[in-house]
């Protein structure tokens, strides 16, 4: 997938979470999670907050949840990123407060072989994700024109999880800050 398919799936994701209701884009950026990122800030229905630190920022959408009753996405890159979410998750499941997360992982063969910032976010959140879908890379076919696909919807205000592998998100040469 190049750079403006993953841009476009990334927007596309967002406007279906949009269209259910998300306003707010809590983000922390990293190499991985670039289209997701530039996509939160360009979509014209997304209110986005850049909070650098993870921990911080699950809080900052639990905040968000809290007072307005909708969930806010949280965006995150691979690795140990989405982990320093859990404390909000929680909190927000112990609240009953929506929460969304994004994270773009690293692809599930990278898992158990010592890559960088890999490891298995497979029910990472536990029980206290009411759901949890690991979309697999972002593909883009006739089926994904109007928009990728997102299931598992819940009436319930509960904390959800959904991570897709990036190593097609961030081809090289868009975006590399030191360090990742």
């Amino acid at each position: 997938m190049n750079k403006i398919s993953a841009y476009r799936w990334s927007f596309h994701l967002l406007d279906a979470l949009t269209k259910a209701g998300v306003q707010h884009a809590v983000v922390s950026p990293g190499s991985r999670s670039t289209p997701l990122t530039i996509a939160a800030a360009d979509h014209p229905d997304l209110t986005t907050s850049i909070i650098l630190d993870e921990r911080s920022a699950g809080f900052f959408a639990l905040g968000v949840g809290k007072k307005t009753g909708i969930p806010a996405v949280l965006i995150c890159t691979s690795g140990t990123a989405v982990a320093n979410y859990l404390p909000a998750v929680v909190e927000a499941r112990n609240s009953g407060v929506p929460m969304v997360i994004l994270s773009a992982d690293r692809p599930p063969g990278l898992r158990g072989i010592g890559a960088s910032q890999t490891i298995d976010q497979i029910k990472l959140f536990g029980d206290y994700a009411v759901w949890f879908h690991e979309a697999g890379e972002p593909a883009w076919d006739a089926s994904c024109e109007s928009s990728p696909r997102v299931d598992g919807t819940d009436s319930e205000p509960h904390p959800a999880s959904t991570t897709h592998p990036a190593s097609t998100v961030h081809p090289p040469g868009i975006i590399h800050p030191a360090g990742t």
